[in-house]
């Protein structure tokens, strides 16, 4: 059987400690390079969202109060139950009751 010597057994160490060395740093390397750009188009991405929901938002407010007076009328005028079953998405309505001619009702 051969017989291992000391410097064997060194140049082994030496050899393993750059690899695990070199993988150290390869990896920070990519960690730097890939977190920032990830993060940057997550954030962009998110932005882009909020800012579209918001633009929904608008729309939606201006179109209930250009057509509040007409769209509301029916539900309004409608009982409890008929405000639940047929007008239930009309929820809007109730902030413009103090609008509506001859108040809402």
């Amino acid at each position: 059987m051969a017989r291992v010597t000391a410097g064997a057994r060194i140049g082994g160490g030496i050899i393993a400690t750059t690899l695990v060395a070199g993988a150290i740093i390869l990896g920070g390397v990519a960690f730097n390079a890939v977190v920032p750009m990830a993060w940057a188009s997550w954030s962009a991405n998110a932005d882009r969202i909020r800012a579209e929901e918001a633009r929904g938002d608008r729309i939606a407010r201006a179109s209930m109060d250009k057509e509040y007076a007409l769209v509301c009328k029916d539900y309004f005028k409608a009982s409890f139950i008929e405000r639940n079953l047929n007008y239930w998405n009309f929820g809007w309505c109730d902030e413009y009751k103090d609008r509506m001619p001859g108040g809402g009702s």
